[in-house]
């Protein structure tokens, strides 16, 4: 079953992954790749939700940012979900069109994602060039949000979500939500090719939420502190 519109049995299918390898930092400038990607076919939820279930894996985390949140600090967070400040260098970059005009994110807007891949000695030596859509966002005053599906130009087919929300008890909540599959290349039908390839993403995510959370709960933070000294002020 093919996840994407226009993405036809004829298409000339990607050596080992559709989003770009590049070693070393090299690949050329991010704003040239968002501008040469920006018709590629996004991911359909409608389409992808006929395929069998055990391709997609899901993952779902909550997880609690403040013991005690205002509207301020919920709308704060909210702002830097907004502009994707969500994962920490070491895991992946990005530039979305929303950077290049210095506004808060919106629906189809399009994001050039680097995807480190593999890391030595502190530095990049594989990254994956990807890019994805918005969807789905949302903007308080009780709840924020930031998502966004795949486009055929990332090493994924699926999507991912990120909710911001205050309970009664005005706790600030994150709650992460993912389902994906990898996207399959010309050399996926040799032997143990698509295992290596399952397991290496599957590492990467992992890694990819447990840092990107940290990463936000420590920003979340940083906001209350500067919150509670202003207020003091």
């Amino acid at each position: 079953m093919n996840a994407f519109i226009g993405e036809g049995a004829g298409a000339r299918r990607p050596w080992l992954t559709p989003g770009r390898i590049t070693v070393l930092g090299t690949g050329g400038p991010d704003a040239a790749w968002l501008a040469r990607w920006v018709d590629a076919p996004a991911w359909s939820s409608e389409v992808a939700g006929r395929e069998r279930p055990e391709r997609l894996v899901s993952d779902r985390i909550r997880v609690p940012l403040a013991e005690q949140a205002d509207m301020a600090l919920l709308a704060a967070a909210g702002r830097e979900l907004l502009r994707y400040r969500f994962y920490p260098p070491a895991v992946a970059s990005a530039l979305g069109r929303f950077d290049l005009e210095d506004r808060l994110a919106r629906d189809g807007d399009r994001v050039l994602q680097r995807l480190q891949i593999l890391r030595a000695f502190g530095r990049p030596l594989v990254e994956v060039l990807s890019q994805v859509e918005l969807r789905g966002l949302e903007f308080g005053p009780e709840r924020w949000a930031f998502g966004y599906v795949t486009t055929e130009r990332h090493p994924g087919r699926g999507e991912w979500r990120l909710r911001l929300e205050r309970d009664a008890e005005a706790r600030l909540w994150l709650t992460m939500t993912a389902r994906a599959r990898p996207a399959w290349g010309r050399i996926s039908g040799l032997p143990g090719i698509r295992w290596l390839w399952r397991r290496m993403m599957r590492h990467y995510q992992r890694r990819a939420h447990r840092l990107g959370i940290a990463a936000f709960r420590q920003r979340v933070q940083a906001l209350a502190r500067i919150e509670t000294e202003g207020g003091a002020a």
